[in-house]
């Protein structure tokens, strides 16, 4: 899928150069009412590297967050929701 590249270039990218993240906030905003739950979860799951690779991450899912459907929101939210019981 031509989106996990992205992500993953998003992932791998240098914190600092805050344009390459804006740019992929941008796409996956745009493509964000298009995206299914499991292609969310994926998204979700890359962010399991490192602290930028995380940062990065939520910064593009929350520019997506505003234009996901109520039931892909909800799914992103259970999500977060996991990840905040383990710890």
């Amino acid at each position: 899928m031509f989106l996990e590249i992205f992500i993953l270039r998003i992932c791998f990218s240098s914190y600092r150069d805050k344009r390459i993240v804006l740019f992929y906030e941008g796409l996956v905003e745009f493509l964000g009412p298009r995206l299914s739950s499991d292609e969310l979860s994926q998204i979700w799951a890359m962010g399991e590297k490192s602290f930028h690779v995380v940062d990065n991450l939520h910064g593009v899912l929350a520019a997506a967050a505003p234009k996901l459907a109520p039931a892909q929101l909800d799914h992103l939210l259970l999500l977060v929701q996991e990840v905040c019981l383990i710890f």
